[in-house]
């Protein structure tokens, strides 16, 4: 499953907004890439987690036809009423009367014709929309259709699970507060793991699955245990168990390469039916407890254990160690990297990726180090047009080779990042540079724009200032060709004049 076109219509601050997914893209040496992570960018009070939202609903509807699947309450399946465009800024505005949430997506599905059926790469589209803000939440075209991509997913699930053939994909969901919002304890999660539909249970809940996640992992390493110890245990655990905890270990060490070893060892006190729990061996601190992890390792190793528990519960017949290489589907994550330290967002996300390299993810950040490094195809600004709508569009240029100072100053429109001291530096420079140029410098000024120079150089605000400047002089004169033809040293220095009196 991948999707590759969002359309909402009327959906919370989006009166008409249309963006496509990309799976490839060309690199700087010409060739196809693929590409699985796409990056929304925008100001707060901009809509970024309203489009996650709205992809969620939209995937939610792949689920219709699979009672057992469990992939969220009600209230994440539909559109509410607050999620209704309001025509107005007041408290008194009206709700639009319509919204619509629509979904063009590319999977690989099991088609029957007759008796017979075969695996095919299928577009399908479908909507979500209400028709008044007291209304139910209907789909276009209705999940009671053959064809309709509800029923399709059913019965190409029921063909991997009865044939144990290919692999069923994934899907997630992450709120911006993961780490701290824990699916209630009241949720039965003492699963047998013997149904393949407990790989989707609450998985576009805004909540973390922490018992989920730890209770299954738990289950496994006793019967891992077990099937070590007795023939009699082997025959009847099988290969699953320690599959489970091979992958796990593999998934951590790779996104997290601080962590050495993961282990499970048996509670001295037991909680919530849960036997066993895992510790983590880091390189330079030695063992520690998932409870006693900062917030960010905490958010990582969730997301990895929720990432390998979906997967292998989904595809328990699959027991090859490229099962996530192999694995497909969608995640959906806002705000990555919010509890992340500098250091791991600037590479967690690519080594998850990488980790998963047919996964989609679909990401929202503030974080410019989450940016850099990937082509423009990737990264989508939701910026307002000159009618105050609310659009998206993607930059002209890739962020790669930008720095953060690039990246805040080009996707961020944060115009510069630099300290007071330096920006005294770069205005001084330019002053002294129109003085030389008009030949009215004075020896101390000729040493000072040395020095500056020199301080600037260290300080890499060469290349940034360059870019500045260029972009105002270019919007002073209109258009490129006009720089070309009507640029001369005498225009040059009234521009930057008028630079600096801005």
């Amino acid at each position: 499953m991948r999707i590759k076109q969002l359309r909402l219509k009327n959906y919370r601050c989006f009166e008409d907004l249309d963006i496509s997914f990309a799976e490839h893209c060309i690199n700087a040496v010409g060739e196809q890439e693929n590409i699985n992570v796409h990056l929304l960018l925008a100001d707060n009070m901009m809509g970024k987690s309203a489009i996650l939202k709205a992809l969620r609903i939209g995937v939610a509807t792949v689920f219709s036809n699979m009672k057992g699947a469990k992939v969220a309450n009600n209230r994440h399946k539909g559109i509410t009423q607050e999620e209704h465009r309001l025509l107005g800024e007041d408290i008194f505005a009206e709700y639009s009367p319509s919204v619509s949430i629509a979904i063009k997506s590319k999977q690989q599905l099991y088609l029957k014709k007759g008796q017979q059926g075969s695996w095919e790469e299928k577009e399908l589209n479908w909507e979500r929309y209400k028709s008044s803000p007291n209304g139910k939440t209907k789909t276009k075209p209705p999940t009671t259709r053959k064809n309709h991509v509800a029923g399709l997913f059913r019965e190409s699930y029921n063909q991997i699970v009865s044939k144990k053939e290919r692999l069923n994909p994934l899907c997630l969901y992450l709120g911006a507060e993961y780490v701290h919002i824990q699916q209630s304890s009241r949720k039965d999660y003492n699963f047998a793991g013997r149904s393949a539909m407990e790989g989707y249970w609450y998985c576009l809940d805004d909540s973390n699955m922490e018992s989920y996640v730890f209770n299954w992992l738990s289950k496994l390493e006793l019967s891992r245990r077990e099937a070590e110890a007795t023939a009699g245990g082997a025959q009847l655990y099988g290969r699953l168990p320690a599959h489970v905890h091979k992958i796990f270990k593999r998934a951590v060490q790779t996104v997290l390469p601080d962590i050495k070893d993961v282990d499970f060892v048996k509670m001295t006190q037991p909680k919530k039916g849960r036997l066993f729990e895992a510790v983590f061996s880091f390189k330079e601190e030695g063992y520690r407890r998932y409870e006693m992890l900062s917030d960010g390792y905490r958010y990582m190793v969730l997301l990895l254990g929720e990432l390998v528990v979906r997967s292998t519960l989904l595809n328990k017949h699959y027991l090859e160690e490229d099962i996530l290489d192999r694995q497909e589907g969608v995640v959906l994550i806002d705000e990555f990297g919010i509890h992340l330290h500098p250091r791991l967002q600037r590479q967690s996300l690519s080594r998850l990726s990488k980790l998963f390299p047919k996964l989609q993810f679909i990401v929202s950040t503030h974080s410019p180090l989450l940016v850099n490094g990937l082509y423009k195809e990737q990264i989508h600004l939701i910026v307002e047009d000159a009618d105050k709508k609310r659009i998206s569009i993607q930059p002209d240029t890739d962020a790669i080779g930008l720095g953060a100072e690039g990246v805040l100053r080009e996707m961020f429109a944060v115009p510069v990042s630099l300290d007071q001291k330096t920006l005294d530096w770069q205005k001084e420079y330019i002053q002294l540079l129109a003085k030389m140029k008009k030949k009215l410098s004075s020896e101390e000024e000729k040493q000072r724009f040395r020095e500056l120079s020199g301080l600037l150089a260290k300080q890499r605000a060469y290349e940034g200032l360059e870019q500045q400047l260029a972009k105002q002089i270019l919007s002073l004169l209109g258009t490129e060709e006009q720089l070309a033809e009507e640029l001369r040293e005498e225009k040059l220095l009234d521009y930057l004049a008028q630079i600096l009196n801005d």
